[in-house]
């Protein structure tokens, strides 16, 4: 690819998700993201109260203890089926409310005496005041993760710069990538640039990439509605709206900060090519966006390693794989396997 494509209508886009790490053996899964908790927090899996509490500090600060609010996290994360970004992601919304309110005083709907609904109300306003100084601390910790900033412990991604490139390199996957113009990049890693040479600036990492600043990194859920209310869990709707606020993946925003990518595609796109893209509801965002601005009638989308027996199976695999062609379909592209790769 020659720096003179770099300013030019994007034709052949990729979008490239974590399936495409871990097709490299990267320890990218949040199962690699869970065992970086357990090294660097040798303590939280002894975890087993509700929610941590502060110690007030003689300087009047509240303190919490990073042991206990990274087994804490890793207790609630841990409900999620699946265990893969996508459904973690989701989780973070709604779900993840859910599982907190278990965790609280709710309401006896048969006592509804001064008493028991002044008890219930301060409860849940002092424990709720705790999930909220606490459980956020999941983005510092994926952050954390992600930056390596403990060079002492083994899962930090950065790792992934040292590694050794012509072991990482695979002959059919360079061959298709050569084929593209643009390169949609979900995942925080460098792979593209630091393993198979793609132009950095033909490559958008939407949701940022190692060495970003926290503020630059986005994940979480994507219900625009943020609002908690529940008559049982009174006092606490105030802390969970602000958390589940807190943890929502802002889509609108990456799209608008990588405006100068965006912009490049438009009526010449001819196809597009993912690797590795779950489909999440959270990230579909940015097909759907695409679909708005191209005619996607005239536009093939190729999903890497499908085929139809894969389809017929009845399996969870290829239940996954139709509904991933669904949410394709349904925005009008015409979706094709590619075997390549």
């Amino acid at each position: 690819m020659t720096p003179s494509t770099i300013d030019n209508p994007i034709r052949h886009l990729f979008i490239i998700g974590n399936g495409f790490d871990l097709a490299h053996n990267y320890p990218t899964s949040y199962n690699n993201f869970r065992d970086y908790l357990t090294d660097r927090f040798p303590g939280s899996d002894e975890y087993d109260e509700l929610v941590p509490e502060s110690t007030t500090m003689p300087d009047g600060e509240e303190k919490y203890d990073e042991d206990e609010i990274a087994g804490y996290v890793s207790r609630i994360l841990d409900d999620c089926s699946g265990g893969d970004w996508g459904n973690l992601e989701a989780y973070l919304g709604s779900p993840v409310i859910n599982s907190l309110v278990s965790d609280l005083d709710l309401l006896d709907p048969d006592d509804d005496s001064d008493k028991n609904l002044r008890h219930a109300y301060y409860n849940n306003v002092d424990r709720s005041t705790h999930m909220f100084a606490t459980f956020p601390h999941v983005k510092d910790f994926f952050c954390d993760w992600i930056m390596d900033y403990y060079s002492g412990f083994n899962y930090g991604l950065n790792k992934l710069i040292s590694r050794n490139k012509s072991i990482d390199w695979k002959s059919d996957i360079d061959e298709v990538l050569k084929e593209g113009d643009g390169f949609l990049d979900l995942n925080y890693t460098m792979t593209l640039e630091q393993v198979y040479g793609i132009d950095e600036r033909n490559i958008c990492h939407v949701h940022g990439k190692v060495g970003d600043c926290k503020e630059d990194i986005f994940l979480g859920h994507g219900e625009e509605d943020g609002e908690v209310e529940a008559f049982e869990i009174l006092g606490a709707e105030s802390n969970l709206t602000n958390l589940k606020r807190l943890l929502y993946k802002d889509t609108a925003d990456a799209w608008n900060r990588h405006l100068d990518f965006f912009d490049r595609i438009g009526g010449d796109l001819v196809d597009i090519h993912s690797y590795g893209f779950s489909f999440s509801d959270v990230d579909l965002y940015y097909a759907e966006r695409i679909a708005e601005i191209v005619d996607t009638a005239k536009v093939t989308w190729y999903i890497n390693k499908f085929t139809d027996s894969e389809r017929n199976s009845g399996t969870r695999k290829g239940r996954v794989l139709n509904e991933q062609i669904k949410k394709v379909e349904v925005l009008g592209f015409k979706v094709v396997a590619d075997n390549r790769w």
